[in-house]
């Protein structure tokens, strides 16, 4: 969600207010529209077919992390051409940073599907990809009005810190949250109760309950994250 976050606070930026920005506050012709498009489209592109590389290399953390900041420090420069006269904004400088918030939310949508399938069950993974894509959504529609409404009434300069704060935050929550390291198999303990025997066969009762280690999501079985990996987290 915090990544989320940051892909929509940045990219809005890019989606609401690229109209405007080029025909009326720099007024440069409405092909020069599409260029700035382009340019944010491009940055995905060349991302996405890095990603795999660079996730087999760093960790999908690492990757998606760094996509965080990218918008994070593309939307704050942003914010730093709203301080100066229309004609002196640099319109090679406008078309790297469209391009670097392509980069960015390419680098955090792209690795997305394998964080979501390695941290759900099989039997579980639509509803997953569900309320991702309506979480990730609900990240919109507080982006959006805030591009659109806000550089209306307040002008750019207001509206982009904002925007820019939301993928700041959004990266930093996503810092803080999500753990450097994260073993996938962890032991943890069942009830001596539980009632799905199968799950816990060939394993001994001991005084706490069934004490096992596999490879861990969450599901109806597994309903929190064991104490210890809370802890080290």
């Amino acid at each position: 969600m915090g990544l989320n976050l940051a892909v929509a606070g940045a990219g809005a930026i890019v989606m609401v207010n690229t109209v405007n920005l080029v025909q009326d506050t720099l007024g440069r012709p409405a092909a020069d529209v599409a260029w700035l498009l382009s340019a944010n489209g491009l940055g995905v592109l060349v991302i996405a077919f890095a990603v795999p590389m660079l996730s087999a290399r760093f960790g999908d953390r690492a990757v998606m992390l760094t996509g965080g900041g990218v918008l994070f420090l593309a939307a704050a420069s942003a914010v730093g051409f709203t301080f100066t006269s229309a004609d002196q904004w640099q319109w090679p400088a406008l078309l790297v940073l469209w391009a670097a918030i392509g980069v960015g939310s390419g680098a955090i949508l792209t690795p997305t599907g394998n964080v979501l399938r390695r941290s759900s069950a099989p039997h579980d993974r639509p509803a997953v990809f569900a309320a991702q894509f309506s979480l990730s959504h609900a990240c919109w529609l507080l982006a959006y009005p805030i591009a659109g409404w806000g550089a209306t009434v307040a002008g750019y300069s207001v509206t982009w810190m904002v925007l820019a704060g939301l993928a700041g935050t959004g990266a930093c929550v996503a810092l803080w949250c999500w753990p450097a390291r994260e073993p996938e198999a962890l032991e943890h303990v069942h009830p001596a109760d539980i009632t799905d025997l199968d799950h816990v066969r060939g394993t001994a009762a001991t005084a706490v309950g069934y004490v096992h280690t596999h490879t861990f999501v969450i599901d109806e079985l597994h309903r929190q994250w064991p104490q210890r990996c809370r802890s080290a987290a």
